[in-house]
């Protein structure tokens, strides 16, 4: 007789390798727990071809699911869906491609719960968006330089600088750290043990786990 499933678990991984084959992994454990549960695996069509090839076993009973996505409308050379078929210099473009392709936010950092602006020194991967969008977007961040290469070596000028910026008793620093506490109360509110959305959302994931 057919099993009912009544559930559905949709897993966005970010398009890297990975990120694709621990979401499959994950995927596959949540298949086996959740019997009554429908799984489907969210990517782009190269990605999702390329999971059916190298785990069929895994993925037999596991829904996978092609966005459309043209790498050349996000700025990517052809056929470019993942990390693995990018230089370096061009994972910013993918990050942005796959935050407007699945609208994801970047986790907040830590500091923030308490209430600590930050001064960001991205090096590789998905660390060049993070900082772009906490500076750009939250306003809780300075970057003081990007990358691991002799072009990217700071002075202890700079860095004093942007010190004054994130601690100082100027305007803008002020307007920073306001910014920063409406984050942190936004995160404390989300990991309240009474009720925050974080929370539940963890215990949740983890009863479906069954690690609870």
């Amino acid at each position: 007789m057919a099993t009912t499933r009544t559930k559905h678990v949709v897993l966005f991984p970010f398009p890297g390798q990975g990120h694709l084959s621990s979401f499959l992994a994950v995927a596959g454990l949540l298949r086996r727990e959740l019997p009554d549960a429908t799984v489907t695996l969210v990517s782009t069509p190269r990605n999702v071809a390329a999971l059916r090839s190298s785990a069929a076993a895994e993925s037999s009973s596991i829904g996978l699911h092609a966005l459309p996505f043209v790498p050349a409308d996000h700025g990517l050379p052809a056929g470019c869906e993942s990390t693995s078929s990018l230089p370096l210099h061009e994972f910013f473009k993918l990050f942005e491609a796959s935050s407007r392709l699945f609208g994801c936010v970047p986790e907040p950092l830590r500091s923030l719960t308490h209430g600590v602006p930050l001064m960001g020194w991205p090096l590789a991967a998905e660390q060049f968006y993070n900082v772009k969008t906490l500076e750009e977007v939250w306003g809780v961040c300075v970057e003081v330089a990007r990358g691991n290469l002799e072009s990217s070596a700071v002075d202890r000028s700079k860095v004093a600088d942007l010190m004054e910026k994130v601690m100082g008793g100027t305007v803008e620093s002020a307007a920073m750290r306001r910014r920063v506490a409406e984050v942190q109360q936004v995160l404390r509110k989300a990991w309240a043990e009474d009720g925050g959305s974080s929370l539940i959302a963890l215990h949740e994931f983890l009863r479906a786990m069954q690690l609870r």
